[in-house]
């Protein structure tokens, strides 16, 4: 998703994409648990 948008670096993309906060600790936890499933 971001090399269609044209995002460089994850922050920026998190930034236009304006996630929750509850959002982004899901996300948190997928990286940090080794989630094989995207949670976008």
């Amino acid at each position: 998703m971001m090399h269609v948008s044209g995002h460089k670096t994850q922050k920026t993309f998190m930034d236009y994409i304006k996630l929750s906060s509850d959002e982004i600790a899901d996300e948190i936890d997928a990286i940090v648990n080794g989630a094989k499933e995207e949670v976008f």
